[in-house]
C-alpha cells in the first residue's frame, strides 16, 4: 500500500538524519569533514548526484540546495507545494487540503503535522519558521551548504525535530 511506502521511507529518513545530520552522532563528523573535502573540487560533483539522485528517488526534489525536508517531517516544500510554501501553511487550504488541488492532494502542513504527531513532535512546527529558500544555492549540494553552515539551519546546531527542548521542567529529544 502507497501509505506503508510512505512511513516506511519516513522512518528511514528519521534513522538516516539521526545518524549524519545531528551534531555529535555517528556519521556526522566524517559527513562535516567529506563535504569540506568535495567542495570546490572535481569530487563536488559525483557527491551532488549521488546526493541528488536519493533526494528524487525519496522526496522528488527539485534540488534547491537549501533543504526544507527535515523541518517539514520530509515533505519537500519545493515538489509537494504548488506555492512552494517553506514557511508555514499558505492559509487557503481548506479541511486539510491543498488550496490548489482541493480534494486532490493534502496540505504538506497536514502531512508533517500528521508525522510529527505520531512521535509526538509535532511543536516543532511551532518551534522554527524555515525561511524562504537561499535561490544562490540552485542546483547546488544541500549537503554541502549545510554542514559547511550556508544554508537556513546554518545559525542552528540541528533541525527542530531532534533538538532538546524542555517539557515540564525536563529536557526531552524529540
Amino acid at each position: 500500500m502507497p501509505g506503508d511506502k510512505i512511513q516506511f521511507i519516513y522512518k528511514l529518513s528519521r534513522v538516516v538524519h539521526a545518524l549524519i545530520f545531528v551534531p555529535n552522532k555517528k556519521l556526522f563528523g566524517f559527513m562535516k569533514w567529506l563535504s569540506k573535502k568535495v567542495d570546490g573540487t572535481r569530487a563536488e560533483r559525483p557527491y551532488h548526484w549521488v546526493e541528488h539522485m536519493a533526494k528524487v528517488l525519496f522526496y522528488d526534489c527539485k534540488d534547491c540546495g537549501d533543504c526544507a525536508l527535515p523541518n517539514l517531517a520530509y515533505n519537500c516544500p519545493m515538489s509537494k507545494c504548488p506555492k512552494h510554501q517553506r514557511n508555514g501553511a499558505c492559509g487557503g487550504s481548506r479541511d486539510g487540503w491543498c488550496e490548489v488541488y482541493p480534494g486532490e492532494r493534502k496540505c504538506i502542513y497536514v502531512k508533517a503535522y500528521t508525522r510529527l504527531k505520531a512521535y509526538g513532535g509535532e511543536q516543532a512546527l511551532n518551534d522554527y519558521i524555515t525561511p524562504p529558500a537561499d535561490w544562490h544555492m540552485y542546483q547546488h549540494s544541500s549537503w554541502i551548504n549545510f554542514y559547511l553552515g550556508r544554508d537556513h539551519d546554518g545559525p542552528r546546531p540541528a533541525f527542530p525535530m531532534f533538538r532538546k527542548r524542555k517539557i515540564k521542567g525536563e529536557e526531552s529529544e524529540i
